[in-house]
C-alpha cells in the first residue's frame, strides 16, 4: 500500500488575495489614481461650482475599459485581465466610488456601468 501525504484542507489552499494582485494590475491602480487626481479640480485649488472630479474618474474609467476592449480584440487576454483587475483595484480605493457623497458616487457608478 502507497502513503500518500495528506491533502491540504480547503482552507489553507486558497490563495491570499492581497498576495493575487500583480504588479502590473497594481501598476494600472497607480497611474489610474494618478490620471483622476490630474482631473481633480481640488488638487489645483480651484473653485468650480459643478464637480468635475466625478467626470474625470469617468473618463479614466472609460479609458481602462477602452484598454481592455483594445486587448480583447488584439487577443491579448492577459493583459486585459491586468488591466482589468487593476480597474477593479482602483475602483475599490478611490474616494470618489466610495465617497459618502450621494450624488458624485451615484454619477461615477452609471458610468462604471455603463462600461461594463
Amino acid at each position: 500500500m502507497v502513503k500518500r501525504k495528506s491533502q491540504p484542507s480547503s482552507a489553507s489552499a486558497a490563495p491570499n488575495p492581497a498576495l493575487s494582485f500583480g504588479d502590473p494590475a497594481k501598476s494600472t491602480a497607480q497611474q489610474a489614481a494618478r490620471d483622476s487626481m490630474n482631473r481633480c479640480p481640488d488638487a489645483f485649488d480651484l473653485y468650480i461650482y459643478n464637480d468635475y472630479h466625478a467626470y474625470g474618474c469617468a473618463e479614466v474609467a472609460e479609458n481602462l475599459l477602452n484598454q481592455v476592449h483594445a486587448n480583447c480584440a488584439a487577443d491579448d487576454y492577459k493583459q486585459a485581465f491586468q488591466v482589468l483587475e487593476g480597474f477593479t483595484h482602483w475602483c475599490e480605493k478611490d474616494q470618489t466610488f466610495t465617497s459618502e457623497c450621494h450624488w458624485r458616487h451615484h454619477a461615477s457608478r452609471q458610468q462604471v456601468k455603463k462600461g461594463l
